[in-house]
């Protein structure tokens, strides 16, 4: 998920909330864009990015 976000946003391309959930869907069932399980996922990303002293996504800079 990381890797696809980072390139997405190296590219300037808009993730639709349909790409995101094609990202997870090993990772579980979501329903719809206010599944707050999908937006804990996003933040455990970002969280574990901080902790790896790289940005949290949305702030990354090309």
């Amino acid at each position: 998920m990381t890797e696809f976000l980072t390139e997405t946003a190296r590219k300037r391309i808009l993730v639709t909330y349909s790409d995101a959930l094609e990202q997870v869907s090993d990772y579980g069932s979501y329903y719809g864009p206010n599944d707050q399980r999908l937006w804990h996922l996003l933040g455990l990303i970002s969280e574990n990015e901080i902790d790896a002293g790289k940005p949290a996504i949305g702030n990354r800079r090309s």
